[in-house]
């Protein structure tokens, strides 16, 4: 199943196709600068497809579906020579945070490279390392804070190679940690806790003024909280799919509300999160719920009340202007194009 809308006019050398390759849908978002404000140029999605019922989800849909899917989709959408940005998932990299005396750049790079190894179990000729100052020390006696970040040669080279064949050139390829923060975080004031449920994956993100500290990835998501809902209504797969989209409240709901374990593990990771934050002086000023399943009735209050702390709403379209005629459907979609976006802005960023 392909969805996209018409083909606008705005497309020009300044276009950017940011591609989120999920577990279930790959989507697809092209941006353009119209003066300085990015604009939406197309989007589309294909669903890999999947067959229902507990346990029947595919982990991973085979290389080729991919290519097939993201080849046919950007066809319909008359991309044919584009700046393409790509998402890793987050499972694979590494990220972590290291202390370093004050030093120089060019000092700060040997030093990273001997200390590396013992933060990364895996021989340094078979990733990529990057690393960024998050915190500057204020005096010579005060160490600097660098978040470390090492992606596998290996999955960069599959990654890769959905494109190959294709006259596009491949301009940004980051953690989808990265995307999400970009599209979902406004206010960079504050420190917030980004919280995006995918179907398969839940990520749970640190971010302290815009600047991504730690994370947690589950193998968790959206598809155990639909088998939730099967199982205790005694209903389809199909029918627990729309009741989660629907306007019932399980979570607070008289007499026996429903217990959700992939969101209690969720919980769970979120408040060992917060804990860490406290104990390095640092606060978290609220969470930001993303991902198709993000939007389910009563979760905001259902995590504002396990982490006691305000939730509101990704809105990752709010950078972008779009056609006023596409409101109703990019209201129903939400935060689910998120990556996509964050990958196209990304993208823009660097032109």
């Amino acid at each position: 199943m392909f969805e996209f809308f018409e083909f606008e006019k705005l497309r020009n050398k300044s276009s950017v196709v940011g591609i989120d390759l999920g577990t279930t849908y790959i989507k697809v978002v092209e941006l353009g600068l119209v003066g300085r404000v990015p604009t939406l140029v197309n989007y589309g999605q294909a669903e890999l497809g999947f067959s229902e019922g507990k346990g029947v989800f595919q982990i991973q849909a085979p290389e080729e579906k991919v290519r097939v899917h993201l080849r046919a989709l950007l066809r319909k959408m008359k991309i044919t020579e584009a700046s393409v940005c790509l998402a890793l998932p987050a499972g694979s990299g590494l990220l972590t945070v290291i202390e370093m005396p004050p030093m120089n750049a060019k000092e700060l790079e040997g030093a990273i490279r001997f200390e590396a190894p013992k933060y990364i179990p895996i021989p340094l000729e078979e990733v990529v390392l990057s690393w960024e100052i998050i915190r500057p020390s204020r005096n010579p006696n005060e160490k600097m804070q660098i978040l470390l970040v090492a992606a596998l040669d290996k999955d960069i080279a599959r990654y890769e190679s959905y494109l190959h064949g294709q006259p596009l050139s491949l301009e940004l390829l980051e953690l989808e940690i990265f995307s999400l923060v970009r599209s979902s975080v406004d206010d960079m004031s504050k420190n917030w806790m980004l919280i995006d449920i995918g179907s398969r994956i839940t990520n749970i993100i640190s971010v302290e003024h815009g600047t991504v500290t730690a994370n947690r990835t589950l193998n968790s998501g959206g598809n155990e909280i639909t088998n939730t809902l099967m199982e205790s209504l005694r209903v389809s797969w199909t029918r627990a799919e729309q009741l989660k989209k629907g306007t019932n409240d399980y979570f607070h709901q008289q007499g026996a509300p429903l217990v959700f374990p992939a969101l209690e593990m969720i919980r769970y990771e979120a408040k060992r999160l917060i804990e860490t934050a406290q104990k390095q002086n640092q606060s978290i000023d609220g969470v930001i719920l993303s991902g198709g399943s993000g939007r389910m009735k009563g979760l905001d209050q259902y995590i504002s009340d396990a982490l006691q702390l305000p939730v509101t709403f990704a809105n990752p379209w709010a950078r972008v202007r779009f056609p006023e005629r596409l409101r109703p459907a990019i209201e129903q979609y939400g935060s689910s194009f998120s990556i996509a976006i964050g990958l196209a802005l990304g993208g823009l960023d660097q032109k």
